[in-house]
């Protein structure tokens, strides 16, 4: 940019002249958790459908290992 700042720090002024450091900081923490509860959301739909696919083409319940991160019989 022209001026020498990037678009980030740009953004940023412009949205301390509306509010404090604080509310744009809990603005950002609060689309970051957002973000991150859709990832979870869709990490947790893909391992159900996995799972489900899974049990059906061997005919065995499945359950998810989380510390392997794994679908196992179970």
């Amino acid at each position: 940019a022209a001026s020498g700042k990037s678009i980030a720090r740009m953004m940023l002024e412009n949205e301390l002249a509306h509010r404090g450091l604080e509310e744009v900081e809990a603005g950002l923490d609060a689309v970051a958790a957002a973000m991150d509860a859709s990832i979870d959301a869709g990490f947790s739909h893909a391992v159900a459908v996995l799972m489900a696919m899974k049990s059906y083409e061997t005919g065995r319940r499945m359950r998810f290992d989380a510390a392997k991160r794994e679908i196992v019989p179970g």
